[in-house]
């Protein structure tokens, strides 16, 4: 037999056996599921997509992991929640095929579809007429941090089994804070073979994590109109201080308090908009609030007034969530002095009319 002809055996023979390892062994990895649902994902093919995740089901057990981190354990609070968790997980769920498609969200029938029938009263939160106002707050809560539209898969880093079910490691990029992060998905074998993702493991750690890096780019993005506000509005101080009571549905009360100074008398400034935001000690967010200022103009023709004399500003808030969210519960526990108080500002109106604003939420990348 000719050498030429043994090279052609042999390439024969290796294409054979790689061809035999993807279609027997590798199209029945997870690695190979998750690749499947990426290249489902960038070809906006919806249906392909859901053959290797269940939506409904990553959603919803992602909802369970942040109830379970953020809503106190109380029976009529869990009725409540527990009654919320399907319009959210419906509504992210719709999103989340959208975005697969490639269609844009059209708010305004977002906001006509939400609209909820009047219901009979059944609980004491309804009976108080606060059920609105917690379903409101947890929904926003909720979807701001269930939010992954903006993740773009890259790799599948490890991938180790469990009892059945299979965990995957996989790095995914997030192109609106330009940033890595690695979440862990639960994996469960489908009858073909194949495997489907129905859970993403550490929802709250990469909830945090996303919230602090999209806080630090959202500073560098205002960098400059914050100096030009900070020079205008010197914040000199930020504390918080948070009390919490008991009962059926428990209270808290919180008492944020700024010292300031209006440095510049010739750019009066007639109205502050600003965010009261605590971090724990990883640097995380724990809370954030608005508040604002109005009425300063006053404060410039006072008898005492220099461009150093020391200002505050109070506000007192009786949250009806109380200890519903984690957040509140988390600083009650602990004690607000172990939180950095920060308080930044979002917008200035001078009593020129001119205004200084700074953006909110990072804007939609392009791609």
């Amino acid at each position: 037999m000719s050498k030429k002809l043994m090279f052609l055996i042999a390439v024969v023979f290796c294409l054979v056996a790689c061809a035999g390892y993807y279609f027997l062994i590798f199209t029945k990895t997870p690695a190979y599921s998750i690749y499947q649902a990426y290249d489902g994902a960038k070809n906006h093919n919806v249906a392909k997509f859901e053959e290797y995740v269940d939506i409904e089901a990553v959603y919803g057990n992602a909802y369970d992991q942040i109830a379970e981190k953020t809503v106190s354990k109380n029976p009529t609070l869990d009725q409540i929640f527990g009654g919320i968790k399907g319009s959210v997980v419906a509504k992210l769920s719709d999103q989340a095929r959208k975005a697969i498609a490639g269609k844009k969200q059209d708010p305004v029938a977002d906001a006509q579809n939400q609209t909820v029938p009047e219901k009979k009263k059944t609980n004491i939160l309804d009976i108080l007429n606060i059920s609105d106002d917690v379903k409101a707050a947890q929904k926003k809560y909720m979807e701001r941090h269930l939010n992954f539209k903006y993740m773009r898969f890259k790799d599948v880093t490890t991938t180790e089994r469990a009892d059945g079910s299979t965990i995957v490691t996989g790095k995914f990029h997030d192109i609106q804070v330009d940033k890595d992060f690695y979440l862990k998905l639960k994996m469960e074998p489908k009858d073909n073979g194949q495997w489907k993702v129905t859970q993403v493991m550490n929802v709250v750690d990469l909830a945090l994590e996303r919230d602090k890096a999209a806080m630090e780019k959202l500073a560098s993005f205002n960098k400059q109109i914050r100096d030009e506000m900070g020079r205008l509005f010197v914040v000199k101080d930020a504390k918080a201080e948070v009390k919490k009571s008991g009962g059926i549905i428990p209270t808290s009360k919180f008492t944020y308090t700024i010292a300031y100074c209006l440095p510049d008398k010739n750019k009066r400034i007639a109205e502050v908009e600003g965010e009261f935001i605590m971090l724990n000690q990883q640097g995380q967010i724990a809370q954030r609030e608005d508040l604002n200022i109005t009425g300063l103009v006053i404060k410039y023709a006072q008898a005492g007034y220099s461009s150093d004399k020391v200002f505050t500003e109070t506000w007192t808030k009786r949250d009806v969530l109380g200890s519903i969210l984690g957040r509140e519960r988390g600083i009650a526990a602990k004690g607000a002095e172990n939180y950095t108080c920060q308080y930044a500002l979002n917008k200035l109106v001078l009593a020129d009319g001119k205004v200084l604003e700074a953006l909110k939420d990072l804007p939609v990348p392009e791609k």
